[in-house]
């Protein structure tokens, strides 16, 4: 791959599409050149992988094309990124004996993740449960946060 991005921040891209369409009070040409800006930076840092998956795999895509489980990396990794708070793992037990600890999200064990089978699925519901996946989100960067401080 020729860029590594966690799939969460993505589906984030959505919400700071919406926050400048709807909540930034500046004219309309000025919404649409901050929306244009984003969606240009996001092709230029995906030409990359486009050429790697044309030269490769022969498919004109920007994604990365990775399967886990047979199943589609990313959107596996958007599903686990649902229920799923927080992750903390052991990489070396002879200094830390502990097993891995994976936190749960009680509002993303709501959500069947099984039934997610597609990127439309996942989009689908983010549209059917906006506050849920707010609160996920808003837990999750939490988490983010205090992991990045506690490094320090």
């Amino acid at each position: 791959a020729s860029y590594n991005i966690r799939p969460v921040y993505i589906v984030n891209l959505i919400f700071v599409i919406i926050f400048v369409s709807f909540f930034l009070k500046n004219t309309l040409k000025v919404k649409i050149l901050l929306i244009l800006a984003i969606i240009i930076g996001i092709l230029i840092c995906s030409i990359p992988q486009l050429l790697i998956n044309i030269k490769y795999l022969n498919i004109h895509s920007i994604f990365v094309k990775s399967k886990y489980a047979g199943e589609n990396l990313a959107l596996h990794l958007l599903k686990n990124g649902i229920i799923h708070q927080k992750y903390e793992t052991n990489i070396n037990k002879t200094i830390y004996p502990y097993d891995p600890i994976i936190f749960l999200d009680p509002l993303g064990l709501k959500i069947l993740i099984k039934e997610l089978n597609s990127f439309s699925d996942y989009f689908l519901t983010i549209l059917k449960n906006p506050l849920t996946f707010i609160l996920i989100l808003r837990s999750a960067s939490k988490n983010y946060t205090f992991s990045a401080f506690s490094a320090c």
